[in-house]
């Protein structure tokens, strides 16, 4: 006997489909934060909202709605507080761009954190749960970081013309244009008073014009140092290899990682111990579609490379293990991330089932 006849899933119920994303779990490990968008086919709109779920029950809870764009949550490292994206109107002001806020994780009115004209990117909480460091999209040479780029983007929105003029080779990503006259900076938002420090101010330095986000610069655990991807070549295109350096926050003093332009690194991220560093890296210079691997380096010494008898592609981001043995990222195996035994003499294992993988140190 045949079974019930399902319904095949046309576009209008495909929309009707809420999506997850940006999940990030509370340092206790009780709790995660994600993103929940729902989609309008009548109004040809989304929406995001912020839902709170408990890792032990299956009662989650939305916690914001008052926006429309709620996205990218993380949490404080003390895990009482939860930073997130929006656009939001808030106390008689409406953002042009996307600022941070700032909402307690037991509930409440979420509290606008920053007030910067050109918006923000992508961020990640200092270790102290007083700053946080984010992504923008800022003009380069404008001194003051806050007022004066703020002053900026007033005039640029405000100008008469529409054209896109400019004499970059890298102005646009796939299907959008970068932001003309801009490039994309690190920069410091102090949460109680507002203060912004752009770290590259004055410098050459920028991060990856191709979609900079958080997965390009890590903060060491003791909060000291900054590692970050750029690209070290004066003229920027796409096809450039990209290199590590580190910057002090107290100093401003920026420190190259790597010189090699033959391999590309990409993703960094620090040990809980702050004694090493762990990246993605591609030896471009051999053959430009080569996989990244996932390489380590310690202060003072050279780099070393895992799972060199895996030829899998890592995808960002990577993740230490609470004991600082193990690595774990993602990767697909033949257009898909299922499981397969790991190879002979590899270093590289899979937890079987779920397409995630790790590399034993």
């Amino acid at each position: 006997m045949a079974g019930p006849r399902r319904k095949p899933l046309d576009i209008d119920t495909l929309w009707k489909i809420e999506r997850i994303s940006s999940v990030s779990l509370a340092p206790d490990g009780a709790h995660a934060i994600c993103a929940v968008t729902s989609y309008s086919m009548e109004d040809n709109k989304s929406r995001s909202s912020l839902w709170l779920m408990p890792t032990s029950t299956t009662s989650p809870r939305r916690l914001t709605s008052a926006g429309e764009k709620d996205g990218s949550p993380a949490w404080s490292p003390q895990g009482d507080r939860i930073a997130f994206l929006a656009k939001r109107e808030q106390e008689g002001r409406k953002d042009a761009e996307r600022q941070l806020y700032v909402i307690c994780a037991a509930g409440g009115e979420a509290e606008r954190k920053s007030d910067f004209g050109p918006g923000i990117e992508d961020f990640k909480w200092m270790p102290d749960g007083r700053r946080i460091v984010f992504v923008s999209w800022v003009w380069p040479g404008v001194k003051g970081s806050r007022a004066q780029q703020k002053k900026r983007f007033k005039a640029f929105t405000e100008r008469k013309e529409s054209g896109y003029v400019t004499s970059e080779a890298l102005y646009r990503y796939f299907d959008k244009n970068l932001p003309m006259g801009r490039v994309p900076h690190l920069l410091v938002l102090d949460l109680k008073s507002g203060r912004v420090t752009d770290l590259f101010e004055g410098t050459a330095y920028e991060l990856p014009r191709n979609s900079p986000c958080a997965a390009h610069f890590d903060v060491s655990p003791d909060g000291r140092r900054i590692a970050f991807t750029h690209d070290p070549a004066p003229r920027k295109i796409a096809s450039n290899s990209q290199g590590l350096a580190e910057i002090d926050v107290a100093t401003g003093r920026i420190t190259a990682i790597t010189n090699d332009t033959g391999w590309n690194y990409d993703a960094p991220r620090y040990s809980s111990d702050g004694k090493q560093l762990a990246c993605i890296a591609a030896h471009v210079g051999l053959r430009h579609t080569m996989p990244g691997r996932v390489a380590l380096w310690s202060r003072g010494k050279t780099w070393r490379f895992l799972g060199e008898y895996w030829d899998g592609d890592v995808n960002a981001p990577l993740h230490w293990a609470a004991d600082g043995a193990a690595l774990y990222f993602t990767s697909q195996e033949r257009g898909a991330q299922s499981p397969v035994a790991p190879r002979p003499r590899d270093r590289s294992l899979r937890d079987r089932g779920s397409g995630r993988f790790g590399a034993r140190l």
